[in-house]
Order: C-alpha cells, then sequence, then structure tokens
C-alpha cells in the first residue's frame, strides 16, 4: 500500500492542512504570540507475532482490525483495552500529552 503526504499549492492550497497551518503560524508570528508544537505517534497494530512476520517475509501481515485505514471509532472502541494501556504506559513513561 501507498501512502503519499503531500502538499498543495495555487488554489488547492486554500484548504491544504499545510497551507492552514502555515497561515496560522504566520499570523500568530505577526500578533506577538511564540508557538509550539509536539509530535502525533502514527503504527499500526498487527496480529502477528516476530516469528509470524518473519515468515511471512514481513509482507501481507494482518492488522488487529480489518482494513488499512488509518482513524476509526470502531477500532479504537474494540480495542480500548490496549488502547487504554498504551496511554497508560505513555504516561508512566512521561511522554508529552
Amino acid at each position: 500500500m501507498l501512502l503519499f503526504i503531500a502538499e498543495f499549492d495555487g488554489e488547492a492550497e486554500k484548504v491544504c492542512p499545510r497551507g492552514a497551518l502555515r497561515r496560522t503560524l504566520q499570523k500568530a508570528d505577526a500578533m506577538g504570540f511564540d508557538v509550539f508544537a509536539a509530535l502525533e505517534y502514527e503504527f499500526f497494530m498487527f496480529n502477528e507475532t516476530p516469528h509470524s512476520a518473519r515468515e511471512k517475509g514481513f509482507r501481507n501481515l494482518e492488522t488487529i482490525t480489518p482494513d488499512w485505514f488509518g482513524y476509526s471509532m470502531i477500532r479504537n472502541s474494540v480495542h480500548s483495552g490496549l488502547y487504554q494501556d498504551i496511554l497508560q504506559m505513555s504516561e508512566q513513561m512521561d511522554f508529552p500529552n
């Protein structure tokens, strides 16, 4: 599966998220504000072991939920215990929030 991250220019730049961020940062700077940012952790969870992933040549791995989409309310609900464990561990490791 391919994933492209892109920026738009010209007329499309008006609706480009990076363009909106750029304009917002310029406006904040003009108003005398200092802007701070943080990382967003993104990942896929697989229903695999290190052994099974290696056996498959790291191809056609089974995700914990169907499909390869990034945002899902169902996935977060079905696996809420796992996500709560990850959030709790992140807090214990003092990840910034």
